[in-house]
């Protein structure tokens, strides 16, 4: 056998080309695991970077004590630079505001007694929770993100940049300052009623009540919201950052350049004003009327020791603009601090002191629109551990006070006078709705007394003088039924523990137009008999019914048509039966007075089939 036709052949996995592939085979599972790192990694910088969207709120002014609450935690003092993140809840105490700024640099506006919780914060959806008091939201209109407030049945969306929300149990008033809000009535998870609210409408949302009044919507009035001291605050706030007014934006111009926060202190005992209106406006302060130099203003005004309101008015031509500073002044402050606070026609003043002599009692004295005499002015002597007083049912007008600490005859320290002007509001919003000859009240609830609704016997009617109605505090609605034709005048006023007025509504002018008696009648042929069915409108019959027939149209009953006598006087439906084929009726049901028609029916024809 010949070698050289036989030769040795190396086994694939020995070559070269299979060390090769393997090589590649290699790298290519290197290169797979090395996506895979950088794919996670790339996605944990990506949910990195979206948790550092999920960024928190921020308080950027705040007056008054302020509380938060985390999700299982206990009510607590806000610290400084404190940061609040999702399922923070926060609240203002009496007498606290605050504006917190969000993610989307949006703003939330607290007044006084407010709650609200943070459900979600992030730039592109934000949902809020607003527990109870009033809160104005100022929306970056930049902004991408969804923005709801929900107080529980109750969602609002806006559309827009500027509304008002205050919220009562589950009672939710909305204020539509700048474009629309979308509002939802969820039960469960479907949606019972949805309304969209327009800018410059007021809404009421009760979600007890039935769907056609759950949601409730009236044309705001700007000239009674500026007479409210939060809406002209919130004005200002948007002024200075030169936001979208809404439907403030025809107002008298009004802007304050000087001082640059309406709420302030100082230990100088007076403070410098400017600001800019029309060229033909007169501008007010405390009583004065302020030089307008071709649409600029500019004056310094005198502060007392204490708490100071300013008012700056701005008038032309009917139309009316007010800015309202709160400056507390250092200056020369007394040993004994006097401050002053009211519930409608009742002042409450309340004190501090650092007097370190002994003393027996306070005078507190009181002077009506004139300044304190301590030798003639009237006084109440209190005792030298008192430190609160209410002087209670005053007309309204400018008070002033001064509290002395009083040792063997003379007045060791005489108090920082204040003055203080009692002025008529009318925040206590009652609702109404007229329904023939009866009207459906609702206001809002208030946990802190009960209330009173009257009907007045004329419009200039003390309410002492009213059939009244009352309301415990968890109640807030009523219907006055069998009103008489005619104006009738309510009003509703919020009882303190004494069962005195403290709050009051505005009046209403309601008018029952009377109704015009008239019977409906309708009917049908069925199951071989002609039914006839009736409605009476404005009057009860006193003696039955009559049905009448007819073969020929226009009936007019004579007494010897085919009729029926119905001498019930709650019938509403009779029946014909055992007619003519074919025959066309014709039908009319009237009141019987001694055998004769009264008032009657349309008329109505039905083929007997």
């Amino acid at each position: 056998m010949n070698q050289s036709n036989y030769y040795y052949k190396k086994p694939f996995y020995k070559s070269r080309k299979f060390y090769f592939l393997i090589i590649c085979l290699l790298a290519f599972i290197y290169f797979i695991n090395w996506s895979i790192e950088r794919a996670k990694k790339s996605n944990e910088t990506t949910e990195q970077s979206k948790i550092g969207q999920i960024v928190s709120a921020n308080i950027i002014f705040q007056t008054g004590e302020i509380e938060i609450k985390q999700k299982t935690g206990s009510w607590q003092k806000l610290s400084d630079n404190y940061v609040i993140g999702a399922d923070t809840s926060l609240r203002t105490l009496a007498d606290a505001k605050a504006i917190v700024e969000l993610p989307d640099k949006s703003q939330i506006r607290l007044n006084q007694n407010a709650e609200i919780k943070f459900l979600t914060l992030e730039e592109t959806d934000i949902l809020i929770e607003q527990r109870s008091g009033e809160a104005y939201h100022r929306l970056n209109p930049n902004s991408l993100a969804i923005y709801q407030i929900k107080n529980g049945a109750t969602e609002i969306t806006a559309l827009g940049t500027a509304f008002n929300i205050l919220t009562s149990g589950n009672l939710t008033d909305v204020w539509s300052i700048e474009n629309k809000l979308k509002v939802k009535i969820f039960d469960n998870e479907s949606i019972d009623n949805l309304k969209t609210v327009e800018q410059g409408e007021f809404a009421r949302i009760n979600p007890q009540l039935d769907q056609e009044n759950s949601i409730k919507t009236e044309t705001l009035s700007i000239a009674d919201l500026l007479k409210k001291d939060w809406f002209s605050y919130n004005l200002q706030l948007d002024q200075a950052q030169k936001a979208d007014l809404g439907i403030f934006g025809d107002l008298l111009k009004l802007i304050l350049t000087e001082p640059q926060q309406t709420e302030q202190k100082t230990d100088s005992d007076k403070i410098k004003i400017s600001g800019e209106t029309t060229t033909n406006a007169k501008i007010y302060a405390l009583g004065m009327e302020i030089k307008n130099q071709a649409g600029n203003f500019s004056t310094e005004l005198p502060l007392q020791p204490g708490k100071n309101e300013i008012e700056i008015i701005a008038e032309e031509n009917g139309d009316r603009n007010k800015i309202i500073l709160n400056i507390f002044c250092t200056k020369n402050l007394s040993l004994i601090n006097l401050s002053a606070k009211n519930e409608q026609q009742n002042i409450i003043l309340d004190w501090q002191h650092t007097i370190k002599e002994t003393f027996s009692s306070f005078r507190l004295y009181k002077g009506f629109n004139q300044p304190i005499d301590t030798k003639t002015s009237f006084f109440v002597e209190l005792k030298n551990n008192e430190t609160t007083y209410s002087f209670t049912e005053l007309p309204f007008g400018t008070y002033h006070f001064q509290l002395c600490a009083w040792q063997n005859d003379r007045c060791l320290d005489p108090g920082n006078p204040i003055i203080f002007e009692l002025k008529k509001t009318d925040e206590l919003q009652l609702t109404y709705q007229v329904a023939d000859d009866s009207v459906s009240f609702s206001w809002l609830k208030n946990e802190q007394g009960s209330y009173r609704l009257s009907k007045l016997p004329a419009e200039n009617s003390d309410l002492s003088q009213g059939e009244n109605k009352l309301f415990t505090h968890s109640e807030n609605e009523y219907q006055w039924t069998s009103l008489s034709a005619g104006k009738h005048y309510f009003q509703l006023c919020l009882l303190n523990e004494n069962n005195l007025c403290k709050n009051f509504s505005q009046k209403i002018t309601v008018e029952i137009k009377p109704l015009e008696k008239n019977i409906i009648l309708s009917g049908h042929f069925f199951n071989q008999k002609i039914d006839l069915n009736w409605q009476t409108i404005g009057f009860k019959p006193q003696n039955g019914f009559l049905t009448i027939l007819s073969k020929t149209p226009n009936v007019n009953f004579q007494g010897g048509q085919d009729h029926h006598l119905l001498l019930s006087n709650n019938e509403n439906s009779d029946a014909f039966q055992n007619l003519e084929k074919g025959q066309v009726y014709y039908f009319i049901v009237c009141e019987n007075i001694n055998g004769a028609c009264g008032i009657t029916s349309n008329e109505i024809s039905i083929t007997f089939e």
